[in-house]
């Protein structure tokens, strides 16, 4: 999935000025998204190695071309609730992002769509418009009637997290 992503890339970076590509996700039927320009690569989720005494989100680490990527699930981030329903971790989806220089993997539910937004179109969280709280979310996107939280990648890891992360990897 790594060449989709630049693939999407690539395409438009003459119009990237004016213009977000996001890529979109569900956890719990709520959608969210990330700048593209920070998603390193997607992949099928394959079990962590489980570390003791780690962040309660940080499910294990894995090998990816010989690099330990630390696995941070948002379910347990946000504190959504498991259900009967949820998608089996076999059909969850990594999305690794490099922040800080730290290739993190985040896991979610299902990967949806790339989608282009006019930057003016998001709904940022010091917009008088929209009052929103919540420290890891950089704004609102309203696509095709549907409501997607842009997430801020770079606060979805504290200080704490992240250093805690270089340690492990």
């Amino acid at each position: 999935m790594t060449s989709q992503v630049d693939h999407f890339r690539k395409a438009n970076d003459a119009n990237t000025n004016d213009v977000s590509q996001l890529l979109t996700f569900t956890l719990k039927n709520r959608f969210f998204c990330l700048e593209l320009e920070k998603i390193k690569e997607i992949r099928a989720y394959t079990q962590p190695t489980e570390l003791p005494n780690s962040l309660e989100f940080v499910t294990g680490v894995i090998n990816i071309r010989g690099m330990v990527v630390p696995i941070y699930d948002l379910r347990k981030r946000f504190g959504i609730q498991e259900e009967q329903s949820q998608p089996t971790q076999g059909q969850r989806v990594v999305i690794v992002i490099n922040i800080e220089g730290q290739d993190i993997g985040i896991l979610v539910d299902a990967v949806s769509d790339i989608i282009y937004e006019n930057k003016a179109n998001i709904k940022h969280s010091s917009s008088a418009e929209v009052a929103i709280k919540g420290e890891y979310i950089e704004g609102i996107v309203i696509n095709n009637e549907k409501v997607i939280i842009l997430l801020a990648a770079q606060k979805l890891f504290g200080s704490d997290a992240l250093k805690a992360m270089r340690n492990i990897s």
